[in-house]
């Protein structure tokens, strides 16, 4: 089994309130679980009063080939459509064996 962990650094300026931060983020995450069937949580620390923020995502598959391509597509949106807050990403493909105290990375 593999699991693919895309962490995405943002920084996303709000004018009035932090309800427009939440908006956008709330956006990137809905836009994601849709069109990719993946699972998206915002992991900041919690402070919403800063301009930066960190989404997770993370999507598991037997096949690492497919997780490549899925998540190439994902990049490749939120480049195309929330290029102006994406500060870094880091994405990881990790091997997983169920009978393993630990997974191993690829």
């Amino acid at each position: 089994m593999f699991v693919a962990i895309l962490s995405l650094k943002l920084s996303i300026p709000y004018d009035e309130t932090i309800k427009e931060k939440r908006n956008i983020v709330r956006s990137i995450k809905d836009t994601l679980r849709k069109k990719f069937n993946v699972s998206v949580a915002d992991v900041s620390d919690g402070n919403y009063d800063s301009f930066m923020t960190e989404i997770a995502i993370v999507g598991v598959s037997s096949d690492a080939s497919y997780l490549q391509s899925n998540f190439a597509n994902i990049l490749n949106l939120l480049e195309t459509m929330y290029q102006e807050y994406i500060l870094s990403h880091v994405l990881e493909i990790v091997t997983y064996f169920a009978d393993e105290a630990s997974p191993s990375m690829m």
